[in-house]
């Protein structure tokens, strides 16, 4: 059958091609006016979360004392796939499906069923500016067009789609409380295990204290050496002068004797200063000889201390924030654009549904046609 051919028996049986196109698309203009269901979309926008770039090991070596990062206690990832996983679970779609109250929408009394159908209503787009778009699409029930209910879905679809959003910003925060009481725990339990720590190491550095007569063993040797260098040197000169006066003055003679005594003092002076016990010097410090091994005992306790005291310090910060972090009601999830009622269905759209119908009435019933005047022109050759 030629083209030519098929076009002149379209045109033959124009008038019955056209009364049941135009019936097939009466019908479907009338079934989406008055009986099929009304869609309607509500969109809504998030922004893309906030990325933690610096590891554990980066923010302690730039100053920053936070632990969580270290401990893997931080804030969501910064993932925006990520994001759209956790929308499309059945712990957010359950929580939405609660608060919503769609369980009377649905008519329905599984819950398990129920969320798995609201499910199939959401609609997640990652951009590649990587914001988020949750779009919600609900359906009103039948002959609805020229009723009340259409307006209840049109709300109802932006009410759910915000709901998304609220649920999502909740579980974020219940995780973030939980995972800042659990470090509450950890730091309060370390707090006490390293106040005793310190306190032992306060109690040894005084004990090495009092037991040497030191406060600051660098400063007092230095002090002690001053002394000590003084006296001998005094003690130099007086002999110098002993000498001396024993060629012009007798031995017994009160001059010397005074000078003698002076010498004695000083030696006693000086030998103190040495370290040497004595029953008239209990107050002594010690012999030169252990300044060095008393300095580094010294030093080893007072870091210790100073150790102890910085853990403290960094243990106490970290409790303190983390206790902020637990009762501070802050938004996790920036939205751009919330979720308002659709002005327009998304379906049925009714011209196009109609044109399309009745575009395909008319391919049926030309094939119809030309399959029957090909088979009666079969049936003339074979007769």
């Amino acid at each position: 059958m030629t083209f030519s051919e098929i076009i002149k028996i379209l045109l033959l049986n124009k008038k019955k091609i056209v009364i049941f196109s135009s019936l097939v698309g009466a019908i479907i203009l009338l079934l989406t006016i008055f009986v099929i269901p009304i869609k309607y979309t509500a969109e809504a926008v998030i922004f893309p979360p906030e990325k933690q770039n610096t590891s554990g090991i980066q923010a302690l070596m730039g100053g920053n004392s936070d632990f969580s990062s270290l401990l893997g206690f931080g804030a969501p990832t910064g993932d925006s796939q990520l994001y759209a996983k956790i929308l499309k679970s059945r712990t957010i779609n359950k929580r939405v499906l609660e608060k919503s109250n769609l369980m009377k929408f649905f008519d329905a009394e599984d819950t398990v069923l129920t969320v798995e159908k609201l499910q199939k209503l959401l609609d997640i787009e990652v951009t590649k500016e990587k914001l988020i778009k949750l779009r919600v699409t609900l359906a009103t029930s039948f002959f609805a067009r020229f009723t009340d209910e259409k307006d209840s879905v049109r709300n109802l679809s932006a009410k759910v789609a915000n709901a998304f959003y609220q649920a999502l910003d909740d579980l974020n925060k219940q995780r973030l409380k939980k995972k800042a009481t659990d470090l509450m725990r950890y730091f309060q339990s370390q707090i006490d295990l390293i106040e005793d720590q310190l306190r032992k190491d306060e109690d040894a550095l005084r004990e090495f204290q009092e037991k040497n007569r030191a406060i600051s063993i660098p400063e007092q040797l230095d002090a002690t050496l001053q002394a000590a260098a003084k006296i001998k040197s005094e003690i130099l000169y007086s002999q110098i002068q002993l000498e001396t006066l024993r060629y012009n003055l007798k031995d017994n003679s009160q001059r010397i004797k005074s000078l003698e005594k002076k010498i004695e003092v000083l030696n006693n002076s000086y030998e103190s200063l040495k370290g040497v016990k004595s029953i008239d010097n209990p107050d002594y410090l010690p012999e030169f000889e252990n300044i060095p091994r008393l300095s580094l005992e010294f030093a080893r306790l007072k870091r210790n201390v100073k150790v102890s005291n910085s853990l403290y310090i960094l243990l106490k910060q970290q409790f303190y924030h983390e206790q902020f972090q637990a009762s501070r009601n802050v938004p996790t999830i920036s939205i751009l654009d919330k979720a308002i009622p659709p002005r327009k269905s998304s379906s049925p759209r009714v011209v196009f549904s109609t044109v399309v119908g009745g575009f395909f009435a008319f391919l049926f019933i030309s094939a119809v046609i030309l399959y029957n005047e090909q088979k009666k022109n079969k049936e003339k050759t074979n007769g």
